[in-house]
């Protein structure tokens, strides 16, 4: 068990709140389920975060190691691009900012329209899984137990 800093004992299978960094923007607040708790570390399972939502629960994991994995090329099957809803032409994103430019300024008709283009997003191999993931952190001051009953948003 560890105590939250108004003085509530938390432990394995309680919810937590808690402060993280968030880039040069500041900070957000996490939702959590603790899954362990050791002397000096609390390992949780994020459930959700207030500047990005449940996004911020998931990532890509290698599901060979367990792992989570940072954005790569060495795990992208094929990357992002835009495909015509019609004829399925593939163009990069820097293509159709330059046909956008060229169309509004033109009116060509030799240039498909790009608002008829969807995004398409990264296809990774087939090993990368998107799911939740452990978060271990060693500074644990601003730590707050949610009330059971409270944190049941999930």
């Amino acid at each position: 068990m560890a105590t939250d800093w108004l003085g509530n004992e938390y432990g394995p299978g309680d919810k937590i709140l808690y402060s993280k960094a968030y880039g040069s923007s500041g900070s957000q607040l996490v939702l959590a389920e603790v899954v362990k708790i050791n002397k000096t570390t609390v390992t949780a399972k994020v459930l959700e975060g207030s500047r990005s939502g449940k996004s911020s629960a998931y990532t890509h994991i290698d599901s060979r190691t367990g792992k989570r994995i940072g954005y790569s090329d060495l795990h992208v099957k094929k990357k992002a691009h835009y495909a015509h809803k019609a004829t399925g032409e593939e163009i990069t994103s820097r293509e159709l900012y330059e046909r956008k430019q060229y169309y509004t300024r033109n009116e060509s008709p030799y240039i498909r329209d790009p608002n008829q283009y969807q995004y398409v997003p990264d296809q990774y191999w087939e090993y990368v899984t998107k799911g939740p993931y452990n978060t271990t952190f060693h500074i644990t001051d601003n730590v707050t137990r949610m009330p059971d009953g409270i944190a049941d948003i999930t």
